[in-house]
């Protein structure tokens, strides 16, 4: 059996004084004001990322503030830029029209072109904070037009 040994005044001090642990979840405890908690989320954003290009894609992620869309790139029957200016792209696919409109748009559209964009989307200030980059594509908007159920490409019906 081992004998128990009272410590006594001395010996819990020391005690105390040496068992300084440091609380392994302090960095994640909110403290402060909202002030503190605001200019954290800022530097908190995800980086945005007009585009992303990925080899044996086979649909392509259309990301709009409230609506998403995947077509297939089967569908896809043109894409048209504005050559090297960089600012418009058009999506011509079977059943609707996508117009992008953005900055520093030609890795978007080389990388449409060649059906390895996995995904488009637009950018916004609350979502996303930007590259310090100055090259980096931007889409300022897109522009979904799908034709009529009958087929009739000359007189669209909807505008998303």
């Amino acid at each position: 059996m081992i004998p128990i040994i009272p410590l006594g005044k001395i010996g819990r001090l020391r005690l105390q004084s040496s068992m300084t642990i440091q609380d392994p979840l302090s960095k994640f405890r909110i403290t402060g004001g909202t002030e503190s908690a605001n200019a954290d989320d800022k530097a908190a954003l995800p980086l945005y990322l007009a585009h992303n290009s990925k080899d044996k894609i086979r649909y392509l992620q259309i990301k709009q503030s409230l609506e998403h869309r995947s077509p297939a790139y089967d569908y896809l029957l043109d894409v048209i830029t504005d050559a090297d200016r960089g600012r418009e792209i058009a999506l011509i696919f079977s059943f609707m029209l996508v117009k992008i409109r953005g900055k520093n748009l030609q890795e978007v559209a080389t990388s449409l072109m060649r059906r390895h964009c996995e995904f488009i989307q637009i950018y916004d200030a609350e979502c996303f904070s930007l590259s310090r980059k100055a090259n980096e594509p931007i889409i300022e908007s897109i522009e979904i037009v799908a034709g009529s159920i009958g087929g009739n490409a000359q007189n669209p019906s909807v505008a998303v």
